[in-house]
């Protein structure tokens, strides 16, 4: 079982996330769009470099996910029946859920209000035991 690790849980980082644990890395993506807003928190902190550095002894283990064809194409009918409910979320957070959706995997989140509202979604909080 593959899982989609979101930005809501990287900022955690593992030692208060227990959860990581029990699952292997290799079965573990983080996506571009994650590291992304990762770098925006790195550059916009007072000590670029080393953050720069933790980050990317952080992201070493994991598998990085491209935003693909494939989530591309569940991006516009996601983004159309949010819009319609009036439930529509974040830009950024559309596009992480689309990449989920599109590869079949679980999302993992401490943000599940939000992406509750997605039901192709299964979403996992590895912030709580």
């Amino acid at each position: 079982m593959a899982f989609f690790v979101v930005l809501g849980f990287v900022r955690f980082g593992t030692e208060s996330s227990p959860n990581i644990t029990n699952h292997h890395l290799t079965d573990i993506c983080i996506s571009t769009i994650t590291i992304a807003e990762l770098q925006y928190g790195v550059h916009k902190s007072r000590n670029v470099p080393q953050n720069q550095h933790a980050l990317d002894l952080f992201l070493i283990p994991f598998i990085v996910l491209e935003f693909d064809d494939s989530a591309a194409q569940a991006y516009g009918p996601l983004r159309v029946m949010l819009e319609s409910q009036g439930t529509p979320i974040g830009s950024l957070d559309m596009l992480l859920a689309a990449q989920a959706i599109a590869h079949s995997f679980i999302f993992v989140t401490n943000n599940t209000t939000e992406f509750s509202r997605i039901p192709q979604l299964t979403l996992e909080d590895w912030t709580k035991p």
